[in-house]
């Protein structure tokens, strides 16, 4: 995923900001009240040794826009796990709203 699209003509769930917008738009459609909803970040790891140098942080780049995007509807952000050099694997339980993480490890 990449932080930001470059317009309209890019619309496509591969970036951030079109993403975390489309999410937000699509939970209301189907009748959440985002005054009622809480966030949980995960993810952002650096995982390609070629992106593990200074400016090249996709991935964090990626949460700040998801954490901006989320002030700015109002949406807290109870818990989060982002950044490092490993991936995630994530099972989120709809119905408690617990989710159980451990990290993927990469020979990249």
């Amino acid at each position: 995923m990449l932080p930001y699209d470059a317009g309209s003509q890019w619309a496509t769930p591969r970036y951030a900001n079109y993403a975390m917008s489309t999410l937000l738009v699509d939970v209301t459609t189907q009748g959440a009240d985002l005054s009622r909803l809480e966030a949980k970040i995960f993810g952002g790891a650096r995982m390609l040794s070629e992106l593990r140098l200074p400016g090249m942080d996709l991935g964090m780049r990626n949460v700040e826009v998801a954490r901006a995007m989320l002030a700015a509807a109002r949406v807290p952000v109870i818990a989060e796990d982002v950044g490092g050099i490993h991936g995630r694997k994530i099972v989120f339980r709809t119905d408690t709203g617990v989710v159980m993480m451990r990290f993927v490890s990469t020979n990249i």
